[in-house]
């Protein structure tokens, strides 16, 4: 049975100073968490969001009635007005559920706490439809109790309670709610699962809803269990920058454990997730041949190798190629280039550009025309731009998107990789040390030198 007692020793494990916003339609479920909350929790800590989709023709009616009942239990109310509607195709209820959460994250603070009322039918409803789209075990783990969301946190108190409990506990204490009549829609996958399968379910096995919810909990624990075996992996396979694997450490790897930590991986870097085919289609990049270029693609996501490593690529930021002109700069200063990033410098002993020799002259930057020429350390005379990279290893597609910096239509640095030994820094003399800050990351590239 379902109490507001049993409620506050849930939530005694939040700090005492902890702010509660409330996801609240008015419909049975949400009536009951904030009633609950409005009995254990005082009203200064609590704060309730309405999110109005602007779909129903009463909506603007719930609306009201939702503010009238925060202001009879002295709770601040804040209701959102949504006019976006999903395309043409696209889901409603994902994208209802995406615009709504959405939403209540530019509302939230740090360390705040969002709070749901999904119970345990939820639970049973949300793995059975996961299971038919044939999900992970991410997927089939369900909903937790307790997630990080946006800067805050997401609980959902309610979880271990059935419908049926939630609903003795209104009756018990004379709640009303707004009953949507669109959750009766069948056509609706949820609604379907609702009120057709888990019914005809039940009949058979009147537990279904807590065993269900049960291999939710069992099933999390897997996924948790593989998450911890990707990252030991990943530590191991890892290259020299987030977006960067070795081949050859990776293919150590058995298929199984080697599909476990890329997933892992392009969820780390918040890429979305290759299919199985996809997976299939990458086995084959990681085994052609060295000298190769293949790559795998999905959305906006590329997957390409070079030379011993893997690199994961956004193609909407990688595709862009910086022909522009020169752009002045004064060493001592910051500048923002023509493609949005900036270059900054410090003044570092013994290394960098020289100090003494450009701190008050005006250097030049620009991208990769082709036909350049370069000085490079260690080097006898100028040399081919295009053999240099080849030598240092930087993959094609950066290439175009390497800073250059000029002194009198000389080239005598390339960001990140080498500089002129004619304008270097020596021993005990103070250079300039430059950083790229990067509007939009670029995969791979060394930020200072």
């Amino acid at each position: 049975m379902f109490t507001h007692e049993k409620l506050q020793v849930l939530l005694a494990q939040y700090p005492t100073s902890a702010r509660f916003w409330v996801a609240y339609s008015g419909g049975l479920d949400s009536q009951v968490l904030l009633y609950a909350l409005s009995r254990v929790v005082p009203a200064k800590r609590l704060k309730v969001i309405h999110v109005n989709h602007g779909w129903h023709a009463d909506s603007i009616k719930w609306a009201d009635i939702c503010q009238r009942t925060c202001e009879k239990l002295g709770v601040y109310c804040e209701v959102v007005r949504l006019d976006a509607h999903p395309k043409s195709g696209e889901s409603p209820e994902a994208y209802a559920r995406a615009a709504r959460y959405g939403a209540m994250a530019k509302r939230i603070s740090a360390g705040d706490f969002l709070l749901t009322a999904h119970h345990r039918n939820d639970q049973a409803e949300t793995l059975l439809l996961q299971l038919l789209r044939g999900a992970g075990l991410k997927g089939l783990a369900s909903m937790p109790f307790c997630q990080g969301f946006s800067k805050a946190y997401l609980i959902r108190p309610l979880l271990d309670f059935t419908r049926t409990e939630l609903y003795e506990y209104a009756q018990t204490h004379q709640l009303t709610w707004i009953e949507d009549d669109s959750n009766k829609d069948l056509r609706f996958n949820r609604n379907f699962i609702r009120h057709q399968v888990l019914p005809l379910i039940q009949q058979r096995w009147p537990q279904a809803d807590k065993t269900i919810a049960r291999a939710a909990t069992n099933l999390a624990e897997a996924d948790s269990l593989l998450n911890e075996t990707a990252c030991q992996d990943l530590s191991i396979i890892r290259g020299s920058a987030a977006n960067i694997l070795i081949i050859s450490s990776l293919l150590k790897l058995s298929t199984k454990r080697r599909n476990n930590v890329l997933r892992y991986w392009l969820k780390q870097l918040q890429f979305s997730l290759p299919s199985q085919k996809q997976l299939q289609q990458i086995d084959v990049l990681l085994k052609s041949r060295a000298d190769a270029s293949p790559r795998v693609n999905w959305g906006d996501i590329q997957l390409r190798r070079y030379r011993d490593c893997l690199y994961v690529l956004n193609l909407v930021e990688n595709e862009k190629i910086f022909k522009v002109g020169f752009t002045p700069w004064k060493l001592a200063q910051t500048v923002t280039l023509p493609t949005l990033d900036q270059l900054t410098s410090k003044q570092v002993l013994g290394t960098g550009l020289n100090y003494s020799f450009l701190k008050e002259q005006q250097v030049d930057v620009t991208f990769r025309q082709g036909g350049e020429r370069f000085y490079a350390s260690n080097r006898q005379g100028s040399h081919p731009l295009k053999k240099l990279f080849q030598e240092w290893g930087v993959p094609p597609w950066l290439r175009n998107k390497l800073p250059l910096i000029y002194y009198q239509k000389e080239l005598i640095a390339v960001v990140g990789y080498d500089i002129d030994p004619r304008f270097a820094a020596k021993k005990n003399e103070l250079g300039f040390v430059i950083e790229l800050i990067p509007k939009f990351p670029i995969q791979n590239q060394p930020t200072n030198f």
